[in-house]
């Protein structure tokens, strides 16, 4: 009878430590959105600040020159729109909005649009069409995905949103800042990485021992994709430099100390994450319900069903990474086949060697995080076990 309250008081304490890491990562990310915003970076390309990007609605087209190129409509409209927000808020102006394949935005009457006001100290205001207003189509749509996640998954899928939430505020308010600043890549996306995993798999698994395990395969698997990539960087020569925004990644590294190689780095480590720990987790999770269901397996027979469970995984999880890589870059490859590149040209162009470079050091990763997370969820009960057997004896 003792030992069952004494459970019930374990679980109790357990519930109540949970619910306060659960406060923690709320307040957590409410400081870091908080210091973002706050924050003022020491560099900017252009003086904005007689720009404001506001809200406003169409009342009237007034004129309109419109053709149908057969891809896309291309003219000319002059509307009448009433600004929402900002300093210039219930001002209705008359923009002239000139529409070309790369500005295709066609205003039509009762319609959002967000609208670029200038507004200068002694000069007139001038106003123009930026873009079609999404901020509703947005929210709606991330509402919707969350909404999703936790009618389907219930308490696990609301834990599964706080994770990438925290994970999202990590990148974009403590990682982003700290590598435009100058700081230490190796440092701060290791910590980026080491914080976004251990709230995720708590999120996941609660605190638990499986939950430890996956903690470490999966740092120890992103952190092999990092290290793969490096030495590919040594391989085929690539760094900060062959990337496609140099010019301007120059320009902040020369007043910030921006790392062009860190970016890279950063880079490779978070567009991994996601892969690593779905593997990592995974396999915690079979080889925790194997040993659940055959408590006297020997740790060598759980190895071996963690690496056959992680074969099945690897040929999915490489074409994911793949193709990710390859999908965000097929308007590049069009371009390449109209201009007909040649195959010396083709491979030894920087373009290519930085895709190859991050899509294999992604998928070496997955595959390495098989062995890794097989052996550490495979040999952490052992000792446990050999304990229990001593016991019994």
């Amino acid at each position: 009878m003792s030992d069952k309250k004494n459970s019930q008081s374990n679980i109790s304490k357990k519930t109540l430590v949970e619910y306060l890491i659960i406060a923690f990562i709320f307040l957590a990310m409410a400081l870091m959105v908080v210091t973002f915003i706050d924050r003022e970076f020491s560099f900017k390309q252009y003086n904005t600040s007689t720009l404001e990007y506001v809200p406003a609605k169409v009342l009237e087209i007034t004129s309109e020159d419109l053709t149908d190129t057969g891809q896309f409509t291309a003219g000319r409209q002059t509307a009448k729109l009433e600004i929402k927000q900002g300093k210039a808020k219930g001002r209705v102006v008359e923009v002239d909005n000139l529409i070309t394949a790369g500005h295709n935005v066609i205003l039509k009457e009762g319609r959002r649009v967000i609208v670029i006001a200038d507004m200068p100290e002694h000069t007139d205001p001038y106003f123009t069409v930026y873009n079609h207003d999404r901020s509703f189509g947005t929210f709606a749509l991330i509402f919707l995905f969350l909404a999703v996640v936790v009618l389907i998954g219930g308490k696990k899928g609301f834990m599964s949103c706080l994770g990438l939430v925290f994970t999202l505020c990590t990148v974009v308010c403590f990682l982003l800042p700290n590598l435009f600043e100058g700081g230490n890549a190796g440092v701060v996306s290791v910590v980026t990485i080491v914080l976004s995993t251990v709230v995720s798999c708590f999120c996941i698994g609660g605190l638990s021992k499986k939950t430890y395990l996956n903690i470490l395969s999966t740092v120890l698997g992103t952190v092999t994709a990092g290290i793969v990539y490096f030495v590919f960087m040594l391989v085929i020569g690539i760094s900060g430099t062959n990337v496609e925004t140099i010019d301007e990644l120059v320009q902040i590294s020369h007043y910030t100390g921006l790392s062009l190689t860190g970016i890279l780095f950063a880079g490779i480590l978070v567009s991994s994450l996601g892969a690593v720990m779905d593997v990592a987790v995974s396999i915690g999770a079979s080889l925790s319900e194997i040993k659940e269901l055959n408590p006297k397996i020997t740790p060598q027979a759980l190895f071996r069903s963690g690496m056959n469970i992680g074969k099945d995984m690897i040929g999915t999880m490489t074409n994911t990474l793949i193709l990710a890589f390859t999908g965000g870059t097929l308007s590049t490859l069009i371009i390449f086949l109209s201009v007909g590149l040649q195959f010396h040209q083709l491979v030894s162009s920087n373009f290519l060697a930085l895709e190859i470079a991050s899509g294999i050091s992604g998928s070496m990763a997955v595959v390495l995080t098989v062995p890794i997370s097989a052996a550490i969820c495979a040999f952490s009960g052992n000792k446990k076990l050999k304990n229990k057997n001593k016991n019994k004896n």
